[in-house]
């Protein structure tokens, strides 16, 4: 029987703590949770749902500024683009 998971991610972290100055900036997130992580321990896992909670980039604040938020826009709707199922909840 599948094992119906949901993934939540806090997004501010996994970027300042994983992901800054590194070439996975763009890391598709969903595919690394159920291919290298989950399903490699548990093959009857079913992914239904990945909640991603992250600040909104402050151009005003930014090293890169406005491009730094166009940055992270970019990115959430790519992968809300490829993932349908995919949360996204930008805390304002």
């Amino acid at each position: 029987m599948p094992k119906r998971t949901i993934i939540y991610i806090d997004g501010y972290n996994l970027y300042y703590s994983r992901l800054k100055n590194t070439p996975f900036m763009w890391l598709d997130i969903v595919a690394l949770f159920r291919d290298q992580i989950l399903m490699p321990q548990d093959p009857s896992t079913d992914v239904v749902a990945v909640k991603y909670f992250t600040a909104p980039v402050m151009a005003n604040y930014a090293r890169h500024g406005t491009q730094s938020e166009h940055d992270q826009t970019q990115y959430l709707r790519a992968l809300k683009a490829k993932y349908e199922f995919l949360g996204l909840d930008r805390n304002t």
